[in-house]
């Protein structure tokens, strides 16, 4: 899966039953829910210094349904834009430049759901 629920079937042999079905937007499969935005003001002392950061976390949740009749392994691949981390529970397994990777593991007919958040940091100068 992709930051949008696209399926990228080529690199999986799990749904190789159903290639004749296009599942690359299967919102059975995958759909995007709680997609959201906030924004506040972080402070921390640094060796006696205020630093204040403006912090945007941006999360989604990833509902996924295994359609098949045997155990299915999800791996999400969330694109991360530059400077943006992960703030997520669970963690990615990997992340490799600006992509974090989760396994989800489900059962036939299982729906299980993905939480994935981003946070930016963007430190502001010190009015004082």
């Amino acid at each position: 899966m992709d930051r949008s629920c696209k399926i990228l079937q080529e690199e999986s042999n799990a749904l190789s039953d159903y290639a004749e079905i296009d599942l690359r937007n299967d919102r059975a499969i995958c759909h995007l829910e709680s997609v959201l935005t906030s924004h506040h003001v972080e402070e921390a002392l640094r060796d006696g210094v205020r630093l204040r950061s403006k912090v945007t976390v941006e999360e989604q949740e990833y509902l996924l349904q295994n359609v098949t009749y045997e155990p299915v392994t999800f791996v999400v691949e969330h694109a991360l834009p530059d400077d943006w981390k992960v703030d997520s529970d669970p963690q990615p397994v990997k992340v490799v430049d600006n992509t974090a990777f989760f396994r989800v593991n489900a059962e036939p007919g299982q729906i299980v759901r993905l939480h994935v958040g981003e946070r930016y940091r963007d430190p502001m100068a010190d009015a004082d």
